[in-house]
Order: structure tokens, then C-alpha cells, then sequence
């Protein structure tokens, strides 16, 4: 009866830690490949967002730099923008 229980009682462990391990995954924050790029008129460079499934992409100026909805950005003209990843 006592290695029964002793083997129940592993059972449910790994059973538990299993479960917290895979809440773990899921919860991971999703991040942008890269935070800082430097290009130059007409140039492109596809950004990727990991840990993140539906993702919708933003250029806060978009005359500066557009972004495709598969994450290539574009730049049009010298300056700063800011490319937003929204999950």
C-alpha cells in the first residue's frame, strides 16, 4: 500500500510540475527580433515577433518608414519612427 501511494504521489508531482512548466510557455512575453534598425532610403528589413501568434503591425509615421502586415518595413525618407508590434 505505501509504494502505491509513494508512486500516486510521484505521479501527481510531475503531473503538477507539468502543468506549471506549460503555463510558463504560454505566458512568455512576445518580443521583436531586433530594437534598434538603421537604414537607409529605400532599403527594407522584415522584423519578427516572437512568442506571439496574431500580431498586427503600426508605423507611428509612415512617411518615414511603413511596415507590411508580415513585419517588412520600408523606409521612405530620413528620420525616426517608431514600428509597433500589437498582439
Amino acid at each position: 500500500m505505501r509504494k502505491w501511494t509513494i508512486a500516486v504521489a510521484g505521479l501527481l508531482f510531475v503531473m503538477l510540475t507539468s502543468v506549471i512548466i506549460t503555463k510558463q510557455n504560454v505566458w512568455a512575453s512576445p518580443y521583436i527580433s531586433e530594437k534598434t534598425v538603421m537604414m537607409k532610403t529605400g532599403q527594407s528589413h522584415t522584423l519578427k515577433l516572437k512568442n506571439g501568434k496574431k500580431v498586427t503591425w503600426s508605423s507611428s509615421d509612415k512617411k518615414v518608414a511603413t511596415v507590411s502586415k508580415k513585419g517588412k518595413v520600408k523606409a521612405k525618407k530620413a528620420g525616426r519612427t517608431t514600428i509597433t508590434a500589437k498582439v
